[in-house]
């Protein structure tokens, strides 16, 4: 007797048995039913989704002896034909074994001719993407201005390897991976079809492994019941497809809370010798410590949430209140950022070693509580003082340059420098970017015209910005500044914005002042050094040189226009 697949003995032959997919057969059965057929179709998804089925049925369905009708009728000649694949108005290529332009040639005159048997010529194109692009040149004259009875179904895993000129003449339909219950609705009428008797786990435990594909569900159920006795067991799915048991993870889970290293080491091996499918099971040791954390932290959960039977629970609640809250969440981050390092890596075993050593060290690599501490007392406001006092003492025991004695500016590298001293100094469990935020945060809380007690640079800034100053805060960002002694002394590095300065807003610069640190406070200018000349000076200079001025008057020259080099230092005329 002819052995035949529960994939191809149960393959659906309406479009009311295919599981899934409601919009694309909602759509091409009223197409079929109006006979308002396009050129071509594109239907993508991934593997085992229903690509090929569903462009059967339709053939059927154009070609059936009821049309125009939604549904085949799969009992007269017509549909009979189809389903054996010997009708020859349905065309069914491989694009991968018929890829070249001869044979999109030999297409393209074929497709001229009108249907022999049925109402429509349909041609099927299986994994279309492998097509040449020669191949797909030789199409688009047919797809553009096709004969009325026909029409091409092209079916691929890969859309994007399709020329953009193609898929604008297509109907493009994207049939989406099947969700968990669909599979499992499928195995069981199935296994109802061939009386065998079966446990939810183990049909939860295929439907898993599938990973949205139908056929691999039909696939894998077909390989397992291979090895029961008629009855289908969660052990048997385990042992016929390499996945780990449930117990191994609660050994596991309870190895990390006692860190009892040896212990770790030795399930590695056993689970390696087994020849676990290290892909699944990667994938399973991160469900786990998700329905762990979820099952620590959400009063009320579904057993659909957590993608388990109800009688599971009691077993992982147990098992989660082994663990802080803390600990799962960062154990089933660690999970999902190992995955691909450990598929990818030269030496996966030791890679999963080293993910469950990492795991049982959890605690001591990073110090949980003490970040949980560590984030409530940066939020208190002693914490705040203590911060802002430090930073004001050590600040006032710095050589502050004065502007009457010196002229050189003050730079921004050495005030971030002494920052940076301060904090990593006395206060050494705070980043400077911490401490900056919390003091930008205080300086952000106060309303106009408030007077503080030690104003910073920063601080007024920040006040300059949020109190919508006529003084563009990019041209205050240029400058650098430092409150000492009642003075606000400011280095001004150009003289071009030295002299934007003095000119219209220094009026403007003392009333910010006086309003943010107070009457009592002036302002201090340092003029820049003067060791370049500006723009201006440095054409006029161009102009009246006598070389320029012989050139011009021998060739009746006009200078229109004068750049000067960028790194051309120009002396003044002594």
């Amino acid at each position: 007797m002819k052995q035949v697949s529960l994939a191809i003995r149960y393959r659906p032959q309406s479009f009311k048995e295919v599981v899934g997919q409601e919009i694309v057969k909602k759509i091409l059965s009223r197409a079929a039913a109006e006979s308002k057929v396009v050129p071509a179709y594109l239907l993508s998804g991934t593997r085992g989704v229903g690509k090929t089925t569903i462009a059967r049925i339709f053939a059927k369905a154009l070609n059936c002896q009821q049309a125009p009708t939604a549904e085949p009728c799969n009992t007269c000649e017509q549909c009979k034909r189809i389903t054996k694949g010997i009708h020859v108005d349905v065309v069914e290529i491989d694009g991968a074994s018929n890829r070249g332009v001869d044979d999109a040639r030999r297409l393209r005159e074929s497709i001229a001719y009108a249907p022999m048997e049925g109402r429509y010529k349909v041609f099927i194109i299986d994994e279309a993407h492998m097509l040449t692009r020669e191949s797909f040149n030789a199409l688009l004259k047919t797809l553009e201005e096709p004969p009325p009875f026909s029409t091409f179904v092209f079916a691929t895993t890969e859309p994007h390897k399709f020329p953009v000129t193609i898929i604008s003449r297509c109907q493009h339909f994207v049939l989406k991976p099947l969700t968990k219950e669909e599979l499992i609705y499928n195995l069981i009428h199935v296994l109802k079809q061939e009386n065998i008797c079966y446990e939810d786990n183990a049909i939860q435990l295929i439907a898993r492994r599938a990973s949205g594909s139908i056929r691999d569900s039909m696939s894998l159920l077909g390989q397992t019941l291979m090895f029961s006795n008629g009855i289908l067991t969660e052990n048997v799915v385990r042992n016929v497809l390499g996945l780990a048991e449930q117990e191994f993870y609660e050994k596991l889970l309870r190895a990390f809370k006692d860190q009892n290293y040896e212990e770790v080491v030795k399930l590695n091996q056993i689970l390696l010798e087994k020849g676990v499918d290290l892909g699944f099971f990667l994938r399973e040791f991160a469900t786990l410590w998700r329905n762990l954390f979820l099952l620590r932290k959400v009063s009320k959960l579904d057993a659909n949430m957590l993608g388990m039977l109800p009688d599971e629970i009691p077993r992982l609640t147990s098992l989660a209140n082994l663990f802080e809250p803390i600990y799962l969440h960062a154990a089933w981050q660690m999970v999902l950022e190992n995955q691909r390092q450990i598929l990818m890596s030269l030496e996966p075993p030791v890679a999963l070693e080293l993910l469950f050593l990492n795991l049982t060290l959890l605690p001591h690599l990073v110090s949980l509580e003490q970040i949980s501490n560590g984030l409530a007392a940066l939020s208190s406001t002693s914490l705040e003082t203590e911060i802002s006092n430090k930073l004001r003492d050590n600040s006032m025991k710095k050589d502050v340059i004065s502007a009457s004695t010196e002229s050189e500016s003050i730079s921004n590298t050495k005030f971030q420098n002494e920052y940076q001293e301060v904090v990593e100094g006395d206060l050494q469990f705070i980043s400077v970017k911490d401490v900056k935020s919390k003091r930008d945060t205080i300086s952000s809380s106060m309303n106009e015209g408030e007077i503080i007690e030690e104003p910073t640079w920063e601080g007024f800034l920040q006040y300059c910005s949020k109190n919508g100053s006529t003084i563009n805060t990019y041209f205050l960002n240029k400058l650098t500044g430092i409150f000492q002694q009642n003075t606000l002394v400011i280095t001004v590095d150009s003289q071009f914005l030295y002299e934007k300065l003095i000119s219209d807003k220094l009026e403007k610069l003392y009333e910010l002042v006086h309003n943010y640190a107070g009457e009592k406070y002036t302002v201090q200018l340092i003029e820049p050094k003067n060791t370049f000349k500006l723009e201006t000076e440095i054409k006029k200079d161009i102009v009246s040189h006598p070389v320029i001025q012989i050139l011009q008057q021998t060739f009746d020259a006009e200078l229109l226009r004068c750049t000067p080099t960028t790194n051309l230092h120009i002396k003044p005329n002594k």
